[in-house]
C-alpha cells in the first residue's frame, strides 16, 4: 500500500492537470481533447477511496466510494446530454470539487463525509425544481420584496433560536435540523437585487442590504456581513459602472475591521493571530500556525493521502480544508483547485457576454461574485494573506446549506445559458425558414 500511496501523488497531479487542459480546450475552442479524458477523475476517486480504506475500513470506504462514484457517473451522463460546452465545463468543475471534498472529508471524518454525500444528493435533486422556480419568479417579479422580507425574518430567528459557534450566533436549530440562515438568504438576496436593480432602483436594495448586514454584525457573523456587503457593492457597480463604488467599499471594509477589532473579542484575536501567529502559537495563533505548517510540509506533490497530519489542523473539515489538501495532495494539486475556481469564473463571464437580458446578467454577476469572494476569503485566510473570516470553501468544505445554495446558483447560470442558446437556435431557424420562402 505504501508504494500505491507514493505513486498516487503523481497520478493525482496528472489527473488535475489533464482535467484543467481538457476543460480549457473545451471552453476556449470548443474542442474535446482525445488523449485527455475528464472522466479520469473517476480513476482518482476509486484509487483515493482504496487508499483511505486502510484507515476507516474497507466496508465504509468502498461503500461510500462506490455509491458516490455511481451517483456522479449517472448524474453526469444525464445532465451533459443537453448542455452546451460552457455548461459542461461548469458542471465538470463542480463535480471535481465535490469529489475532492468528499475524499478529504472521508480522510478527516467518515461520518461527516457520509452526511456531505447526502447533501450532494439533495442539491442535485433540487435541480429538477429549477425551471419551475425560474418560471414563477419571472412571472411574479412584484413578489420580490416579500422574498427579501422573508429572508430578513429568517435571519431574525437567529436572535431567538440561534446557536453560537466560534463566537458567531449564525446557526439555527429547528426540528433537529441545523443550518445557517445566512446561506439561504444569499440565494434570495441575489435574486432580489436582480429584480430591484433591473429597474435601476437603489434605495430599497440599500435599505434591505443595511438591515441584513446589521443583523449579521449583531450576531457577530462578520464574515457573512462582509460577503453581503461585497455582493451589494459588486452588483451596484455592475449596474451603474461607477468605479468609485469599489474605492468607497474598500475604505468601509477597512473601517469595519478597525471597529470590529475594538468591539468584538474574537475579531481582535483573529487579527492579532494574523499579524503574528508565532507570538502565541499555543493559543491565539495555533490555527493559522498549523495551517501554514500543513501547507509548507506538503511541498509540490504532498505527503500522500493518509500520510499527513491533517487531523491536527483545527477545523480541517471546513475552514482549513484547503490546508489539508495542500499537505496530502501537494501544492501543485492545490494550485489546480484554485485554477478550477478561476475556470468557473471565466465560464460565467462568457455566459454574461452571451446574455442580453439585464435581469439574468445581474444574477450571473452575483453568482460569480459570491463564488469568487468566498474562495478568496477562505484561501487568503489559510495562507495568512488576510485575517480568518470563517467562510467555507465552496463545494469542498463540509457544509450542507452552503453546498446546496452554491450548487443551485451555478445551476441557475447553466439554466440561463441554455435558455439563451435556445433563443439563438430558434432565431436562426426562423431566419432560415424566411430565407427559404
Amino acid at each position: 500500500m505504501d508504494y500505491v500511496i507514493f505513486f498516487s501523488k503523481y497520478l493525482f497531479v496528472f489527473v488535475i492537470t489533464s482535467f484543467l487542459l481538457t476543460n480549457l480546450f473545451l471552453i476556449k475552442w470548443g474542442k474535446k481533447v482525445p488523449f485527455f479524458n475528464y472522466e479520469i477523475i473517476f480513476v482518482m476517486h476509486s484509487l483515493a477511496f482504496i487508499i483511505i480504506s486502510r484507515d476507516i475500513g474497507i466496508l465504509k470506504s468502498l461503500g461510500l466510494g462506490f455509491l458516490s462514484l455511481i451517483f456522479f457517473v449517472l448524474v453526469s451522463r444525464f445532465l451533459k446530454r443537453t448542455m452546451p460546452d460552457i455548461g459542461i465545463v461548469i458542471f465538470n468543475c463542480v463535480v471535481f470539487l465535490l469529489d475532492t471534498g468528499l475524499i478529504m472529508l472521508s480522510r478527516i471524518d467518515f461520518y461527516l463525509a457520509a452526511k456531505q454525500f447526502l447533501w450532494i444528493i439533495l442539491s442535485m435533486g433540487l435541480l429538477i425544481l429549477l425551471p419551475i422556480f425560474f418560471d414563477f419568479t419571472l412571472k411574479f417579479k412584484w413578489l420580490s420584496i416579500f422574498y427579501m422580507i422573508g429572508g430578513i425574518f429568517l435571519l431574525g430567528m437567529n436572535f431567538v433560536y440561534g446557536g453560537q459557534i466560534n463566537g458567531a450566533m449564525n446557526w439555527l436549530n429547528l426540528f433537529g435540523m441545523k443550518f445557517q440562515p445566512s446561506e439561504i438568504v444569499k440565494f434570495i438576496y441575489i435574486f432580489y437585487l436582480a429584480y430591484a436593480l433591473e429597474k435601476r432602483s437603489f434605495i430599497l436594495p440599500t435599505f434591505f442590504s443595511g438591515i441584513i448586514i446589521l443583523f449579521l454584525v449583531l450576531q457577530k457573523d462578520l464574515g457573512g456581513a462582509l460577503i453581503f456587503f461585497i455582493l451589494y457593492a459588486s452588483q451596484i457597480y455592475f449596474v451603474s459602472g461607477r468605479k468609485q463604488i469599489f474605492i468607497a467599499a474598500f475604505f468601509l471594509i477597512l473601517i469595519g475591521f478597525i471597529i470590529g477589532y475594538f468591539i468584538f473579542p474574537h475579531v481582535k484575536v483573529r487579527i492579532i493571530s494574523w499579524i503574528n501567529p508565532w507570538d502565541n502559537i499555543r493559543d491565539e495563533g495555533y490555527q493559522i500556525a498549523q495551517s501554514l505548517f500543513a501547507i509548507g510540509s506538503g511541498n509540490l506533490f504532498g505527503s500522500g493521502l493518509t500520510m499527513g497530519f491533517v487531523k491536527y489542523i483545527p477545523v480541517s473539515q471546513s475552514d482549513f480544508i484547503f490546508s489539508a489538501i495542500c499537505e496530502e495532495f501537494g501544492n501543485i494539486f492545490a494550485c489546480g483547485i484554485i485554477f478550477i475556481f478561476i475556470l468557473i469564473a471565466f465560464s460565467i463571464t462568457k455566459i454574461i457576454i452571451l446574455c442580453k437580458d439585464l435581469f439574468c446578467s445581474i444574477i450571473l454577476n452575483g453568482t460569480m461574485s459570491l463564488i469568487c469572494f468566498q474562495t478568496f476569503l477562505i484561501l487568503g485566510g489559510c495562507v495568512k494573506l488576510i485575517p480568518l473570516t470563517g467562510i467555507v470553501l465552496p463545494f469542498v468544505s463540509y457544509g450542507g446549506t452552503s453546498l446546496v445554495v452554491n450548487t443551485l446558483l451555478l445551476a441557475c447560470s447553466v439554466f440561463i445559458l441554455m435558455k439563451r442558446y435556445k433563443q439563438i437556435y430558434s432565431a436562426e431557424l426562423f431566419d432560415g425558414e424566411d430565407n427559404e420562402k
